[in-house]
C-alpha cells in the first residue's frame, strides 16, 4: 500500500495536520506555526497533484491502478468507486478548505517541502519497481525506461508549481478578505 502517492500524500497531510493542531495548542511555539504553515502548503500542493494526476489517468487509462496480479495470485483488489472518490477527491477538497481558512503563506520553504517529497517519492517507486517487477501503476510499466518515469516527474513538477502559484493566488486574496472584515468590525 505504501507503494502508492496517495498513501504517501495522505500520511504526509496528516502529519501536515496534527503538526497545526499542535500550533493552535501552543500559538506562541513559533517552530509549530513555522511547521503547520509550510507543511500544509506543501500537502496542499501534494493533496491536488494527487486528485489532478489520478483523475486525469482514470480519464486517459480507464483504470490507472489495476488489481495487483503476480503469479497467478490477486495480492490487492481495486478498492470500490466510492472509496476512490474519498482518496483521490476528498484530500483536495479539505486542502483547498485549509488555505481558505487558515492563515496559509506559500513560502519557498513550503515548495521546497513539497519538491523533496515528490523527488523521494520517485525514488521511493523505483525501489518499489525493483523489488516487486514492476511499477505500482500499470501505464509507467508499459512506457520505455527511464523517460516514462523521467516524463511522469516533468508532469509532477509542472503541477507542484502550477498548484504553488494557485495556492498563493488564492491564499492571499482570502486572506485579503479576512484582513477586510477585521477592518471593518473597528
Amino acid at each position: 500500500m505504501v507503494q502508492y502517492l496517495t498513501f504517501c500524500g495522505f500520511t504526509f497531510q496528516m502529519i501536515a495536520f496534527f503538526v497545526s493542531f499542535l500550533s493552535d495548542l501552543f500559538p506562541q511555539a513559533n517552530t509549530a506555526n513555522f511547521l503547520a504553515d509550510n507543511l500544509s502548503c506543501a500537502s496542499f500542493l501534494i493533496a491536488n497533484i494527487i486528485t489532478v494526476m489520478y483523475w486525469c489517468l482514470l480519464i486517459i487509462t480507464k483504470d490507472p491502478v489495476d488489481e495487483d496480479v503476480r503469479h497467478g495470485q490477486l495480492l490487492m483488489q481495486r478498492p470500490p468507486f466510492w472509496l476512490s472518490i474519498v482518496m483521490h477527491l476528498a484530500n483536495a477538497i479539505v486542502a483547498w478548505m485549509d488555505i481558505l481558512f487558515a492563515n496559509r503563506r506559500f513560502s519557498k520553504f513550503s515548495l521546497l517541502a513539497a519538491l523533496v517529497f515528490g523527488f523521494l517519492y520517485c525514488i521511493w517507486m523505483q525501489i518499489c519497481a525493483t523489488k516487486n517487477k514492476g511499477y505500482p501503476y500499470p501505464f509507467l510499466n508499459a512506457l520505455p525506461e527511464p523517460e516514462g518515469l523521467i516524463g511522469m516527474a516533468l508532469v509532477g513538477l509542472s503541477l507542484i508549481l502550477l498548484f504553488f502559484w494557485l495556492g498563493a493566488k488564492v491564499a492571499s486574496i482570502s486572506k485579503g478578505e479576512r484582513d477586510q472584515k477585521v477592518l471593518k468590525y473597528y
